[in-house]
């Protein structure tokens, strides 16, 4: 196996909950070293919060399904900053690190006296990302927010919903959106610093993020006035366009016709290919007018035949369907076995524990993950000793005033 795209690189993390663990998540995926730097007794948020709904972490230090998600392949290490011992440490890990990244809410760094120009000084090729809610600058910079405030400040809650009802608030899918954007600017910023040796401040703002992904939006406003607002399941330019049931409780199909032979062969797959030409369905136009009568015709259709077969014959007629799959169906999902999209991975108090593939195949630089999430502390004796050649004693030293934290080094505190 040859070297990963990322190898040498060392990152010091400050990301917290999801979106900004998964930004540096994605950056351990491509061989950089990454080391997660947490509060001793105030950690990463994520510890605390568990994907099963009134099920609270056993021990936050081991972390909880949220952390480990967004947190493997990394390196752990807990310091205290508003210790002089600690804000030494960190002054010196910083002199060997090549990117700092922080998503708390702008100024937060700067309390502790870490902020761009401080941290600049001590390394002038460093590449500093701040990641928030609205960005460094601007009248809402102090926005705090969370996935639900990102989605609906960049209009997307706006466009999604039912008609005539409330936006949609969204979760964890828009904390990986912004997570993305991110990671493209990280790499273009590290890229930039191969070549010229300059490092950079990069300043990302989640809303701007996901706004990011809303031109076709934008530009229908400002070239033609046109306010696009909520449509369910419907999408302009696709007719028919639903989620209709299929045989079996709760199971349901997606399907999304865009052209006139999509439509044909749709109509010869339901058995009913005089549809085709039927006035009420004959055109995109005629379609979405009698869009209500349409979805009806399918669902009857749909209802009364197996999800995967209908898929397969919808396949096989090239009309653009698949199978609306829950969390069992993506983890039993045959492709997703072939391809290896779920990987297990042994944590020492947790057992074996399974987490996403990365999603890149490269035939070079395979991505990969080395190890799960760290507990709190996990590796901080091992990373002051090589990195910085500390010795037992000035180890105990420093946890003893608790600038420092080790694996279990004290009471547990939460």
């Amino acid at each position: 196996m040859t070297d990963t795209i990322l190898k040498g690189i060392r990152v010091l993390d400050f990301g917290t909950y999801l979106a900004g663990a998964a930004t540096t998540m994605h950056l351990a995926r491509l061989g950089a070293e990454v080391i997660k730097i947490e509060h001793p007794t105030r950690p990463d948020g994520g510890r605390f919060f568990s994907t099963s709904p009134g099920v609270k972490p056993p021990d936050p230090r081991v972390g909880s399904q949220l952390f480990d998600t967004g947190n493997v392949g990394k390196l752990g290490m807990s310091i205290d900053l508003s210790k002089p011992e600690g804000k030494e440490v960190l002054t010196e890990l910083i002199k060997q690190a090549d990117v700092f990244y922080e998503n708390m809410v702008p100024g937060s760094m700067a309390k502790h006296g870490f902020d761009y120009e401080h941290v600049r000084e001590i390394k002038p090729d460093i590449i500093y990302v701040s990641s928030s809610s609205c960005g460094q600058e601007g009248p809402f910079r102090n926005f705090v927010g969370y996935a639900a405030t990102f989605a609906n400040m960049s209009g997307l809650g706006a466009l999604t919903g039912y008609e005539g009802s409330r936006p949609s608030i969204f979760v964890g899918s828009i904390d990986m959106r912004s997570a993305n954007i991110g990671l493209v600017a990280i790499l273009a910023a590290i890229y930039h610093h191969e070549i010229t040796g300059e490092g950079q401040f990069v300043d990302i703002a989640s809303v701007e993020a996901i706004a990011s992904h809303l031109g076709d939006v934008y530009l229908d406003y400002t070239v033609n006035g046109h306010e696009q607002g909520r449509m369910a399941n419907k999408r302009s330019g696709f007719a028919p366009q639903d989620a209709y049931p299929a045989l079996g409780d709760d199971r349901w199909i997606a399907i999304s016709v865009q052209t006139e032979d999509q439509w044909r062969n749709l109509c010869e797959a339901m058995g009913q290919p005089e549809l085709a030409d039927d006035a009420r369905f004959s055109s995109y136009e005629a379609r979405v007018e009698n869009a209500a009568a349409l979805d009806a015709i399918i669902s009857a259709w749909t209802s009364g035949i197996d999800r995967d077969e209908i898929v397969k014959q919808l396949q096989e007629r090239n009309v653009p369907s698949s199978p609306s799959l829950n969390g069992e169906g993506v983890w039993t999902n045959e492709h997703c076995r072939a391809r290896g999209v779920h990987v297990p991975i042994e944590h020492r108090e947790l057992g074996t524990d399974y987490t996403m593939c990365p999603p890149w195949r490269f035939s070079e630089t395979p991505a990969s993950f080395s190890h799960p999430a760290p507990m709190l502390g996990e590796h901080t004796t091992m990373l002051l000793k090589d990195l910085l050649h500390m010795t037992d004693a000035q180890l105990d030293e420093l946890a003893e005033k608790r600038a420092i934290r080790r694996v279990f080094d004290y009471d547990n505190p939460f």
